[in-house]
């Protein structure tokens, strides 16, 4: 969890938490009206790849986790979680592509 604070000034300035918002906001409505079914959102994963970019604790608790994942039998999903975290971690030591 990060201590910071998110300001609106965040939100100008991040496409995950712009994302974010509009997502939640759309989800909200869904829920004030009772629709049967809610909007489709990648909220969760982005989020996730944001905060392995960021946190490399949270980074490595994510990788114990795949690897355990991956001796329990579980190829398929921790192969799929493996596929996400090098691509974050990637971006990471890459910088910013301009």
């Amino acid at each position: 969890m990060t201590k910071q604070k998110i300001t609106s000034a965040d939100f100008a300035k991040s496409p995950a938490l712009t994302a974010h918002s509009f997502n939640s906001k759309a989800i909200a409505r869904a829920l004030d009206k009772q629709a049967a079914a809610l909007p489709c959102s990648k909220v969760f994963s982005l989020t996730v790849t944001e905060r392995l970019r960021h946190d490399p604790a949270f980074a490595r608790e994510r990788f114990d986790e795949i690897m355990t994942l991956m001796r329990a039998g579980e190829m398929s999903v921790g192969r799929r979680m493996l596929r996400a975290w090098v691509n974050s971690r990637r971006a990471v030591r890459s910088g910013p592509r301009t």
